[in-house]
């Protein structure tokens, strides 16, 4: 990104995927991390780079099949786990990708806490397909994000959410995905004390899918639609006068 005032600042990233899944009816499991390198190159002074492997992501999955009715039950368990470098100098940070640098990486995160989330939900086949409905919490731990700086362990806001999802085969060649979801989150601490609470979030989408054989394509969007946020004002969290999300 360039200004008028300021020197071209360049950024470089490489990264390699490393993934394991394993699936045999009604179980799977998935590992996946990364190794990520990051350079920067902000015009006025020497480079810096950053390199380390990602946190580890463990999804594992269970349905199951109620012999008596047309429904299927899924319990979905999400861990990360915290294997990456977490706890970055000052100048590293800046290395990671703040948010003047998430137009350049796409590896924002080398590390967090131990996070652990837990989605319940059910399936029901119709005359088009599957419509779904599902539930979840997520618990996210607190870590230190900076090796230099005193007294600033975060412990980010859980979420509580809910989801809705239709999926059908119209054709022999043609599938479609709708869904819409909403977020709850919890409110930031940082050395244990409310500092920040993210406004709820729905999120609305859907892709369609044609197999047009040998190749197979795919059209999709999103929409986020994010409320107010809640900052720390005079000792008590108060919600933004606009929205900025």
């Amino acid at each position: 990104y360039i200004d008028n005032q300021t020197p071209e600042t360049k950024g470089f990233e490489f990264t390699i995927p490393v993934s394991f899944t394993y699936e045999r009816t009604p179980f799977s499991l998935s590992l996946d991390s990364a190794y990520s390198t990051a350079t920067v190159d902000p015009g006025t002074e020497d480079y810096s780079t950053l390199s380390g492997f990602t946190d580890i992501a463990l999804v594992t999955s269970y349905k199951y099949p109620f012999s008596n009715l047309p429904m299927t039950g899924n319990v979905r368990l999400d861990v990360n786990i915290p294997t990456g470098k977490e706890r970055l100098s000052e100048e590293e940070i800046i290395e990671e990708g703040g948010e003047e640098r998430s137009d350049i990486f796409k590896i924002h995160d080398f590390g967090e806490g131990l996070n652990v989330g837990l989605t319940l939900g059910m399936e029901r086949r119709i005359q088009i397909g599957t419509v779904g409905i599902y539930g979840g919490y997520t618990f996210y731990g607190e870590f230190d994000p900076t090796k230099d700086v005193d007294s600033d362990d975060l412990d980010p806001g859980d979420e509580l959410f809910v989801l809705a999802l239709l999926e059908g085969k119209t054709t022999d060649r043609l599938d479609a995905r709708l869904y819409i979801g909403y977020s709850h989150f919890l409110a930031d601490k940082t050395n244990g004390e409310k500092d920040f609470q993210e406004g709820g979030r729905v999120a609305v989408g859907g892709e369609i899918r044609f197999d047009m054989q040998p190749l197979e394509v795919m059209i999709g969007g999103q929409g986020l639609f994010q409320g107010k946020n809640k900052e720390l004002i005079d000792n008590s969290l108060e919600r933004e006068s606009e929205n900025s999300n």
